[in-house]
């Protein structure tokens, strides 16, 4: 799952649809590991683009 939601953030960072998915799925997502990898990912891709805390 995490190269999957890398790959999404990382080739579409331009794209502006991909960070509200992020931000919804990270508490939707029921498992723990799930949460680690989304909050990874935008931490990781998208910590310049966020104006407000999630």
């Amino acid at each position: 799952m995490e190269p999957m939601v890398e790959a999404i953030a990382q080739y579409y960072h331009d794209d502006p649809a991909p960070l509200p998915w992020l931000k919804q799925a990270f508490p939707a997502a029921q498992r723990e590991w799930v949460r680690r990898i989304v909050a990874r990912v935008i931490d990781r891709i998208y910590s310049n683009d966020i104006d407000e805390p999630m």
